[in-house]
This record gives C-alpha cells, sequence and structure tokens, in this order.
C-alpha cells in the first residue's frame, strides 16, 4: 500500500473525505456499529458535493458535532493491490456536540491516546501522525 500526500485541492476525482477532530485536547473517534474498532469521521462524497461539504456532514453524521471550525489539510492517494483511489483531509476543532444522529455509528469516542484498534491503521494512522501531536497530555494540531 502507497499513501501520498498533494498540496492545496491538487486532486480531482477525490472520493472520499476525512476529519481528524479535536475537543477539549482529545481525539475524537467513532465506532461503526458492525465494526469493534474505532475509526475517523469521514465517507464517500456523494453527487454535487464538494469535498469541504461532505467532511462537514459526515462530521455531524459520525459524531453528532454541531459547532466546529473545519480547516482543510491536503488531498490525498492511497493506492492498495492496484487500486487507488483519492480524497482529502480535514481537521476540525469542535465547540459543541448533539445528540449522535441514528446512522451508522454505535458511539463517538474521546481518546487520550492513539488506540491500536484502529479500523483503517496504515491509512488513518499515518494522517495522525502527520497532523497531530500530544502537547502537555493534549492533542493538538501540528503547525503546517
Amino acid at each position: 500500500m502507497e499513501i501520498k500526500f498533494y498540496n492545496q485541492n491538487s486532486v480531482d476525482k477525490k472520493k472520499y473525505s476525512v476529519i481528524i477532530p479535536l475537543y477539549e485536547g482529545k481525539l475524537v473517534l467513532v465506532k461503526h456499529e458492525d465494526r469493534d474498532t474505532l475509526e475517523l469521521p469521514g465517507g464517500h462524497i456523494e453527487k454535487g458535493e464538494t469535498a469541504e461539504m461532505a467532511a462537514k456532514r459526515e462530521l455531524y453524521e459520525e459524531s453528532g458535532a454541531t459547532s466546529f471550525e473545519l480547516t482543510y489539510l491536503c488531498d490525498y492517494s492511497v493506492e492498495k493491490n492496484g487500486d487507488l483511489n483519492y480524497g482529502s483531509v480535514f481537521m476540525a476543532a469542535i465547540n459543541k456536540f448533539g445528540d449522535l444522529p441514528n446512522f451508522e455509528m454505535e458511539d463517538k469516542i474521546l481518546v487520550e491516546e492513539i488506540p491500536v484498534n484502529l479500523t483503517y491503521p496504515e491509512i488513518q494512522g499515518e494522517f495522525m501522525k502527520k497532523y497531530i501531536v500530544k502537547n502537555g497530555g493534549k492533542f493538538e494540531f501540528r503547525q503546517k
């Protein structure tokens, strides 16, 4: 598997939006109802949506975040077994949560350490290593 990162909106055929959300110094991960692992919020960019629109929708649907500051970080590609997909990565500073919508996520989890039981450790683990750092016991976004 190979992951590549690209500068500001350099990829046109994006399929996914992934969000790295922090809330009060903790990383926000979500648990899908059909899995025992945790993951970053994110998902498919629907027809008629921009990557940013999808990121906002997915963050709400998967974590219940109702007030947040979303910032574009980069585009990325993942090539695995000859299959190449593109997407965008965003960071979100969450201010407030509402109820978790009744979609596919069972729960949101606020963590103080990156867990080993990630759904997509090779991909989302790389996003987290690149964009967040632990400082004084709390997560914060790395300076670009």
